[in-house]
């Protein structure tokens, strides 16, 4: 469930500018809006996708 969710994030930050500006900037938050556990792991693996 939690890389369906992450998923989304990605390709919502992908499709939007502003809202990949606001994702970058606190990973935390963006990773606990989309209701999932903002663990380390997850944002190191949210900050790898997006930095492609």
């Amino acid at each position: 469930m939690a890389r369906v969710q992450l998923d989304a994030l990605v390709e919502r930050a992908e499709a939007d500018a502003a809202f990949r500006a606001s994702v970058v900037a606190d990973l935390e938050v963006a990773i606990r809006a989309a209701g999932i556990e903002p663990r380390p792991s997850v944002a190191e693996h949210l900050r790898k996708r997006l930095m492609r």
